[in-house]
C-alpha cells in the first residue's frame, strides 16, 4: 500500500479557503426598563434589563405583575 493517500494538502488548500484575522464584536444597548423578577424590589432576587426597542407593551408588563410578581420599573 502506498502511502501517498495519505500526503494531502493542507485542509485551506483543500477548500479554498484563508484564515480571517480579525474578529468584530458588537455590543447592544440596554433599555432603561428593568423587571424586578418574582417579587424581588429590593434588589436581592434576579434583575431583568431587555434590549434598546425590545421593551414588552403594558399589558405584557401587566400581566407578569398579576400572574408573577414581577415589577417593571423605568
Amino acid at each position: 500500500m502506498s502511502r501517498e493517500i495519505f500526503d494531502l494538502p493542507p485542509y485551506s488548500e483543500i477548500w479554498n479557503t484563508k484564515p480571517k484575522p480579525e474578529i468584530t464584536m458588537t455590543t447592544v444597548e440596554n433599555s432603561e426598563w428593568k423587571c424586578y423578577l418574582f417579587g424581588s424590589m429590593d434588589g436581592s432576587g434576579l434583575v431583568f434589563q431587555p434590549r434598546k426597542g425590545a421593551e414588552p407593551n403594558w399589558f405584557w408588563r401587566k400581566m407578569q405583575f398579576l400572574i408573577f410578581g414581577n415589577r417593571w420599573v423605568k
